[in-house]
């Protein structure tokens, strides 16, 4: 089901026959093109790494694309910050792709980390990666390295960083797979660390810079844990009721996940929320996944996981595909910029890219709302809004 204004957007649709019959792996982007990198960029950018602990072919082919992306980075006024968005595969084994970033850490490059549910069974096993408490606040600044501003649990937040620097943007990674599966953590022990993370957001000084989500739970997921998926468990009414009316209130501008063993970019998931849950945000808000760093679903034995079938009904993202790969997110001075989708396709490494900001206009007080009522055999967008 192609979305309204999407015509020219090519769509690779993989005709599948198994035990579901007939079915549609789908991939999709206004444009694949060939994987290139940018040395000159001065701005910020973030390396989004999701599912990334599992070791094999796919993983040496990601890290070998990965590389030259840190490499190309360390030239650049603002190296790029890796993100670690969680693990949620039972496999978890040293991979490849550690050794690329640990690479990149011992040489001044900077890595953190959120915990996925492969990672609180098997006790946060070392990595290149800083994951200092529970939830925390990292300021990534204009003019160096990112600090760690404040560190939260339970018990409360601890400002680490008193004369913070400005900043381009702030990064508040919150771990929410103890929300989701409450044998890791006591649930009220999860929300109490979070109530304290949220209200540290509340009344921000007037020159606080943007925050974008990190957690391993997308906001809205476009891939099987999304609303009417085979696993619907990463939605936006599946959220802590404090995290829903910060995103509600727009007090983030962005997510950045993982789960999703795919990946995908949206500029705004806005109307997606709306039609999943009636819920509607006062300004937009882009996300971008990557869970598919070293076991996509397209190397999932069974052909469920990979159909559009077994998919999200409430968002189709931009740029979506089951392949390997991983995604990046960069912004400049002005806080325009773009996220970008690695994907290996055919055998090559190649990309797709789509608009964010961090200073996104208000949603107007009165619009055209998206119908809000899918299911698992619901068209995918409405006909009134194709």
């Amino acid at each position: 089901m192609i979305p309204r204004g999407s015509v020219s957007r090519p769509y690779r649709c993989g005709w599948l026959v198994g035990i579901f019959g007939l079915g549609c792996m789908l991939e999709h982007a206004p444009d694949w093109a060939p994987a290139t990198t940018d040395p000159s960029f001065e701005g910020i950018t973030l390396v989004v790494l999701g599912d990334a602990g599992t070791e094999g072919r796919t993983a040496d082919q990601v890290a070998d694309a990965l590389e030259p992306i840190l490499t190309d980075g360390r030239r650049q006024a603002h190296p790029p910050i890796v993100l670690w968005v969680g693990n949620n595969h039972p496999e978890r084994d040293p991979a490849p792709l550690h050794e690329v970033v640990a690479r990149y850490v011992s040489q001044g490059g900077q890595s953190f980390a959120v915990g996925g549910s492969t990672d609180w069974r098997l006790g946060f096993p070392d990595g290149p990666w800083q994951r200092p408490a529970l939830h925390y606040v990292v300021r990534v600044p204009d003019d160096g390295d990112a600090e760690l501003l404040r560190t939260c649990n339970e018990h409360g937040c601890v400002e680490v960083s008193a004369h913070p620097s400005s900043g381009v943007v702030d990064l508040v990674v919150a771990d929410l797979t103890p929300w989701l599966e409450p044998a890791f953590l006591p649930v009220p022990a999860t929300l109490a660390a979070l109530d304290h993370l949220l209200q540290t957001l509340t009344d921000p000084p007037s020159d606080a810079p943007p925050r974008i989500l990190v957690s391993h739970l997308p906001v809205e997921a476009a891939g099987i844990h999304g609303l009417g998926g085979r696993h619907p468990d990463s939605t936006f009414h599946m959220l802590p009721p404090a995290l829903q009316r910060s995103l509600r209130d727009g007090v983030f501008v962005g997510v950045v996940a993982g789960r999703d063993r795919v990946s995908y970019a949206s500029t705004d998931i806005t109307q997606a929320i709306a039609r999943a849950d009636k819920t509607w945000l006062v300004a937009p808000i882009f996300q971008v996944v990557s869970g598919a760093a070293s076991r996509p679903v397209r190397r999932s034995g069974a052909l469920g996981p990979r159909l559009r079938y077994f998919n999200s009904s409430a968002l189709v993202p931009e740029v979506f595909t089951p392949a390997a790969g991983f995604a990046t997110v960069q912004f400049d001075a002005r806080g325009t910029g773009r996220a970008t989708v690695y994907g290996r396709h055919t055998g090559r490494w190649q990309t797709a890219s789509v608009d964010v900001s961090t200073s996104p206009l208000p949603h107007p007080a009165e619009a055209a709302r998206t119908r809000a009522a899918p299911c698992l055999r619901c068209p995918t967008i409405p006909a009134s809004e194709r």
